[in-house]
């Protein structure tokens, strides 16, 4: 199996599925599709429309003449159905790394490569469960399907699952497994609710040189930015959340200001006239997502900024699961130990089936504090320990041997 693994995951890598813009895709989705047809699956590629994109994808007009593809792909007929659940795309490198990002590098037993742990590991891991389940025969006279469904831009707010649970779905699933990075130790049941946008300040655009006649927005904005920093450690940031988050310190409200800063004026020899700056809040699943955005905007207002609202999701939680009970068991039988549930600190897709009843969790292989990181990697132990548990799981739902 670590021969299959370790070929797969290095070309996965290797197709840089950058998001934002959403590169390569087309050539992501046509390796997807043969890589699952020659296991066996029978598969359908779905393009998503651009009207669709126009309208939701926050990045725009970035996703123009970049086609994005649903590629999914069964195993079987009739009930129960599983769904394994993996995104494609990954976030741009950055900067620091030792090596080029999308050349992957085996170090020891570690795979090194953007998106190595979020989620290329994931998807690889996804394939060699199938792999064995078929080479095995372990599927054959087993009722119930077994679905793989591989989609563009969860990175930009799971955009590429949000349209196939609204557009695509037919036969819903019963249940959901989301490989994102867990260390093979978490089953991830829920996730914080999550506001982005801009905060917009306005001042009086002038020369340089006759900065009376102005009105400095960025020192409008210096201002506003830690009044609102203020104002949410005050208003939320006490709170504690009374499930579990997988991350300790990630167990109450937080608020990034600044990931992204403009000058409209854009030119040093000008008083700024405009600045506009992000902000993006993670709150507990125990606060409304639309309280909390006219809390914000009623505030900002009085520090003489706008608030723009990009998107918001409200925190989610599976409670109850049954497929995190069958995963927890298959994992401490296979001696996988300490296994349990938590909230994640960040968005995860599982909340758009959520919606329609589904029951979805998160768990994969890989460290989450990878995920997004310089030098990512992702264990080649953790994908064989991840690949007993998952095969346990399609097992014990679809009844098998």
């Amino acid at each position: 199996m670590r021969e299959y693994v370790l070929r797969v995951l290095k070309e996965l890598i290797s197709i840089p599925t950058v998001n934002p813009p959403g590169s390569n895709y087309d050539v992501m989705a046509r390796y997807l599709a043969r890589e699952l047809s020659n296991l066996g699956l029978n598969v359908e590629v779905v393009e998503v429309p651009e009207e669709f994109l126009d309208a939701n994808y926050p990045c725009r007009p970035q996703h123009v003449g970049r086609p994005r593809y649903l590629v999914l792909s069964w195993l079987g007929r009739g009930s129960p159905l599983i769904q394994v659940n993996c995104h494609y795309d990954v976030v741009p490198p950055g900067p620091g790394w030792a090596s080029s990002p999308f050349t992957p590098k085996l170090s020891n037993d570690v795979v090194i490569g953007r998106g190595a742990s979020d989620m290329k590991g994931g998807i690889a891991a996804a394939l060699a469960t199938v792999k064995e389940l078929v080479d095995g025969g372990l599927l054959d006279g087993v009722g119930g399907r077994l679905e793989l469904l591989l989609v563009p831009d969860e990175e930009a707010g799971g955009l590429g699952t949000r349209y196939y649970v609204e557009e695509v779905m037919g036969s819903r699933p019963d249940y959901v497994v989301i490989p994102e990075p867990t260390s093979v130790r978490k089953v991830i049941i829920g996730h914080k609710g999550v506001v982005k946008g801009l905060v917009r300040v306005r001042g009086r655009q002038a020369h340089a040189s006759t900065p009376w006649l102005g009105v400095n927005a960025f020192v409008k904005a210096a201002d506003a930015a830690l009044k609102i920093d203020e104002w949410f450690r005050r208003s939320y940031g006490l709170a504690r959340s009374t499930y579990r988050t997988d991350f300790a310190e990630g167990s109450g409200n937080t608020l990034v200001l600044g990931g992204f800063a403009e000058s409209l004026s854009g030119k040093e020899s000008v008083v700024p006239g405009e600045f506009v700056f992000s902000f993006d809040a993670r709150l507990i699943p125990e606060v409304d997502v639309n309280n909390f955005t006219r809390d914000l905007e009623g505030f900002a207002e009085l520090v003489d900024a706008g608030v723009e609202v990009l998107s918001t999701a409200q925190g989610f939680v599976n409670e109850g699961s049954r497929i995190s009970a069958v995963i927890r068991e298959c994992a401490r039988g296979l001696g996988v130990g300490g296994v349990d549930e938590y909230v994640s600190v960040g968005r995860v897709d599982i909340s758009y089936y959520g919606r329609v009843g589904v029951d979805a969790v998160a768990y994969g292989p890989g460290n989450p504090r990878e995920a997004h990181a310089s030098n990512e990697g992702v264990s080649l132990r953790d994908i064989e320990a991840y690949v007993k548990v998952l095969k346990c799981v399609v097992l014990s739902i679809l009844g098998g041997p």
